[in-house]
């Protein structure tokens, strides 16, 4: 299958991923307790959400991907910190709105 310009300009500007339920619910959970490491982030989604450590590891790997956690190394520990609710919206919606516009072209005062 040939990718044709006009599919590949749509691809270059996609939006953030939009977070599944379970993703979303994780995300509530990590913003109320804030910074944890990554072994108490694991054992927070695994416990609450009743799935395997695993799977909530693999959740918060998403949450990273879509920007709604960040992680880093300080000394021997993992952190992860949840990035506030605003800016983490501000992202999706961002990116949404970009995706939508880039369909209706660039017209300005564009009426339907």
């Amino acid at each position: 299958m040939r990718i044709t310009d006009h599919r590949r300009a749509r691809l270059r500007v996609q939006a953030l991923p939009v977070p599944r339920k379970r993703e979303l619910a994780a995300y509530f959970l990590l913003v109320k307790a804030g910074r944890l490491n990554l072994g108490e982030a694991v054992e927070l989604v695994s416990g609450t959400l009743c799935t395997t450590k695993r799977t909530a590891r693999n959740i918060i790997k998403r949450l990273k991907r879509i920007g709604a956690v960040k992680i880093r190394v300080s000394g021997p520990e993992i952190i992860v910190e949840p990035l506030p609710p605003e800016v983490f919206l501000e992202k999706i919606v961002s990116g949404y709105i970009e995706s939508r516009s880039s369909r209706c072209g660039d017209e300005e005062g564009r009426t339907h």
